[in-house]
């Protein structure tokens, strides 16, 4: 029985990324845009609620007489 071998070399490029490569980093990409967007959509949340309501979670909020100087 004659078992035949090719080297990795033919099988692989090693030229460049690989195609795996380009859709994990597609991905990764995805996943930071999803977690922006989501940060941001939290964000305008607790904006929207009253002043008085941000002040008792802790919310940072703009001091009008320091925002106009």
């Amino acid at each position: 029985m004659t078992t035949t071998t090719y080297p990795d070399v033919l099988i692989r490029s090693t030229t460049g990324p690989t195609p795996r490569h380009w859709l994990v980093k597609t991905g990764q990409l995805f996943v930071t845009i999803g977690k922006h967007w989501e940060r941001r959509q939290a964000e305008k949340v607790l904006e929207a609620l009253p002043a008085n309501l941000r002040k008792d979670i802790g919310w940072p909020t703009i001091d009008q007489n320091t925002a106009t100087q």
